[in-house]
């Protein structure tokens, strides 16, 4: 599908100002769009490359697309302070900003996120009570798989084998046991 790239400001309710862009597509408009929630260490670009495949389809489908900079990416304050909250506003903020855009004032307009950002979707998603939809793809919270991984091959990996080897654990059980010894 021909779409056209838009580059959107957002205002926020500070005042200042989240740069963006809306893919449209120019045929079969749905009037029904997604904004993509993107992780608070990721450039609105890089999640948009991330996402080529998918805003494909949507735009094919004649669904729009909505990507912003997150705070981190335009303040001087850390990334590490920016939290999953913060992402959530903003894009809450965006998603007002586009409401209150006449072009997009009777789109539906939901959220998509993935992973870390997937919280932060859904903390938007709750707070607008006109929002559409949300498209969540997410992983365990606690990475248990990781700390499975981590006991069995970081943390004295011979006596981990012993341990499932001959009693006929299994890693995830073993991971546990070792887990709760150390709490």
């Amino acid at each position: 599908a021909y779409c056209d790239s838009i580059p959107r400001q957002f205002e926020m309710k500070d005042g200042s100002i989240r740069h963006g862009m809306v893919i449209e597509p120019q045929a079969n408009n749905k009037k029904m769009m997604v904004i993509f929630v993107c992780h608070r260490l990721e450039t609105m670009d890089a999640c948009r490359n991330t996402f080529s495949y998918l805003i494909g389809k949507l735009s094919d489908e004649g669904i729009s697309c909505c990507f912003f900079e997150s705070k981190n990416t335009e303040d001087p304050k850390s990334p590490a302070e920016t939290t999953l909250f913060d992402v959530a506003e903003d894009a809450i903020e965006v998603y007002n900003s586009l409401k209150r855009n006449k072009q997009y004032k009777n789109y539906k307009i939901g959220f998509l996120g993935v992973s870390e950002a997937a919280a932060s979707s859904l903390i938007a998603a709750a707070k607008i009570p006109k929002s559409s939809f949300l498209i969540q793809v997410v992983g365990a919270v606690a990475e248990q798989p990781k700390l499975d991984l981590q006991v069995y091959t970081v943390n004295n990996p011979q006596f981990s084998m012993a341990i499932t080897n001959n009693f006929g654990m299994s890693y995830h059980d073993f991971s546990c046991m070792y887990q709760f010894i150390l709490e």
